[in-house]
């Protein structure tokens, strides 16, 4: 029991308002219980969400058990039930993967909308070690290996909530043992013995077998992910210096690069870019095969003459003898709509003002704002919310002063590719002073000598 404390108190950033994603199962309730436990030591502002996904008869009975665990620990509730069979059957998805989405969709929305600056998930290294069974079956590269992330970002959401899982280097067997230890009693679901589900197969006839080989594989798939994610993490920066070399240019539809400047690049890293490149316009929760990526690269080798080849999830390569473009042509993406911006004259200490978490707000200095305008006073018109433009620089708060792309920025906050054309900025004047959601800058920052303190508000974010 000592031992799953320790790891959740490890893998869980200090200081967070945390929504607590519950199903009522063992390995939720472990994470909840092991939560509050720590909450007041570690800084943590805790909500239980529960979403019912009206799959079973027994789940309304659930959710009403996990509201229980909820008021007895003091703690916000929140819930709701979706026909998660009906939008498959609509959306032609199956089963698994449109209640995986409408989850990951409910909880982000959640804790966005009640000021929780992460969502906590209990996935385990067992089921760490299924993921990526489950990937290398498929045939996944590097990315896919590296599984699930301890410290990652909720799938789909936009815009991003950031996604933490406390127990992914504990065992479900040492879950189990919590849960008795502590008198637990958490709901069974049938649906996990259920054989239609791959997942479920890799658990119950694939890792047995496994383990027979190497009675420690649960762990040793665990640790394969957690070293993949470290080379892919380095393979990211190693792509964006690649991709910079292409000079590629945005399209209404996707991407466009010349074609001498992509066969320059050796195999590999075309491999590397061509998948990174795809992954944003793919439909959600597509992947492209090893084949189809290979027939494109050697088509983009070949002098072919208005050539296209399918990666699949809609995505295509349009070749010419100049030119490749990656892109959707079936889905113009139409740019998010600018949030509105407020301005706010507030009074707070400064260990407050740097121990927010609300990503949707910033404090800063309105007077130093006020002399790089050269005027008396800042207003909210003053101000200007945009779009990340090509040669932005910016000067992050924590970087003692220097500034450097924001484009460097996005990749070293680890903000979503996909992300990044539509991350709102605020500008005042020529500089940027808040990149939304993410940062403000160090030439504005609250220091003990501010005597005019104001707090930046985006709204809808």
């Amino acid at each position: 029991m000592r031992n799953v404390l320790a790891a959740v108190a490890r893998l869980t950033p200090r200081g967070l308002p945390i929504l607590v994603a519950v199903s009522g199962g063992p390995d939720s309730l472990c994470l909840l219980d092991a939560l509050a436990r720590q909450a007041g030591r570690q800084g943590w502002r805790l909500g239980v969400a529960c979403l019912d996904h009206g799959l079973r008869p027994e789940s309304r009975v659930e959710a009403r058990r996990v509201r229980s665990e909820a008021e007895r620990r003091g703690l916000p509730f929140y819930t709701t039930r979706l026909d998660v069979r009906g939008r498959a059957k609509r959306s032609r998805r199956s089963l698994e993967a449109m209640a995986r989405e409408a989850r990951y969709a409910w909880l982000a929305a959640t804790a966005r909308r009640h000021g929780y600056a992460a969502v906590a998930t209990g996935h385990t290294a067992d089921d760490q070690a299924e993921t990526v069974l489950l990937r290398l079956v498929r045939g996944a590269g590097a990315t896919g290996l590296a599984a699930m992330r301890a410290d990652g970002w909720v799938p789909g959401a936009r815009p991003p909530v950031r996604l933490v899982r406390p127990l992914l280097t504990t065992t479900r067997a040492e879950v189990e043992a919590y849960c008795q230890a502590r008198g637990l009693a958490p709901s069974l679901d049938p649906s996990n013995a259920d054989p239609t589900f791959t997942r479920n197969r890799i658990r119950h006839e694939l890792l047995p077998v496994l383990e027979a080989l190497n009675p420690n594989i649960r762990r040793t798939l665990a640790r394969l992910a957690e070293v993949t994610a470290g080379e892919a993490e380095a393979l990211q920066v190693y792509g964006d210096l690649l991709w910079a070399q292409c000079s590629p240019r945005r399209t209404e539809t996707g991407w466009r690069v010349e074609r001498t400047r992509w066969l320059a690049l050796p195999r590999p890293a075309q491999r590397l870019l061509l998948r990174r490149t795809a992954q944003p316009l793919l439909d959600e929760q597509a992947e492209i095969g090893f084949d189809a990526l290979e027939a494109a690269l050697t088509l983009i080798e070949r002098d072919a003459r208005a050539k296209v080849a399918e990666l699949g999830g809609g995505v295509v390569v349009r070749i010419t003898p100049d030119a490749l473009a990656v892109e959707r042509p079936s889905t113009v993406s139409a740019p998010a709509p600018l949030p509105g911006l407020r301005l706010r004259r507030v009074r707070l200490s400064l260990e407050a003002v740097r121990a927010n978490a609300d990503r949707s707000t910033a404090y800063v200095d309105v007077d130093i704002m006020a002399q790089r305008l050269g005027r008396k006073r800042v207003r909210a018109r003053d101000l200007v919310v945009r779009r990340p433009q090509p040669g932005d620089r910016f000067q992050p708060l924590g970087l003692g002063g220097r500034t450097q792309l924001l484009s460097d920025f996005f990749v070293n906050a680890r903000v979503p590719r996909a992300e990044r054309a539509n991350t709102p900025v605020v500008v005042c004047g020529d500089e940027i002073v808040w990149v939304v959601g993410y940062r403000p800058a160090h030439w504005a920052r609250v220091t003990e000598h501010t005597t005019a303190l104001s707090q930046l508000l985006i709204d809808d974010f």
